[in-house]
């Protein structure tokens, strides 16, 4: 049996809303932009993926805590951060020329990695294809539902005492 310790952590992997757009990410990238090549496509794919990064670097984050034995992150602040560092990059990488190639490199090199490690994938050598886009930042407000995945709470009753109050309670 699972400790709530171990059940706990990267747990956000298996919601519902994450799940979705994964979903969407995997379906859109391999199916949809080739189907139905334009605009909505290509932000719908950045969506998800402001979505899933988040949660993965989270996740990562969570599991390793595991690994070594070491307290869980506090979720909220592990969130905060890890959507703030994915905006900064997925801006960095639709407006910087050097962020855009150090990023398609990047990617280049972790699929060519994926192949060796996934029977019959294979990946083309040098950089994957990465196409700048300033449009694409306006998929940034995507960024609030992994927070909100996280326990983050926005309108008028999400003052810090509410919040800090509902995470202490345990789930029923």
């Amino acid at each position: 049996m699972r400790s709530p310790t171990q059940q706990q952590a990267a747990g956000l992997l298996r919601h519902p809303v994450l799940l979705l757009a994964l979903a969407t990410l995997i379906l859109n990238d391999h199916w949809g932009k080739a189907a139905f090549p334009g605009f909505a496509t290509g932000k719908l794919s950045d969506v998800a993926g402001l979505i899933v990064a988040p949660v993965v670097l989270l996740a990562a984050g969570e599991i390793s805590a595991w690994a070594l034995n070491r307290p869980l992150p506090d979720r909220r602040r592990w969130m905060l951060g890890t959507s703030i560092a994915v905006g900064l990059v997925f801006a960095a990488v639709q407006l910087l020329p050097i962020a855009t190639d150090l990023y398609a490199e990047a990617a280049g090199q972790t699929a060519r990695w994926a192949g060796a490690l996934v029977p019959g994938f294979t990946a083309g050598p040098g950089p994957a294809d990465v196409v700048a886009d300033p449009s694409d930042l306006l998929a940034l407000p995507a960024l609030v539902a992994p927070l909100w995945l996280a326990g983050w709470r926005f309108g008028r009753h999400a003052s810090p005492a509410v919040l800090d109050a509902r995470v202490a309670q345990p789930a029923v």
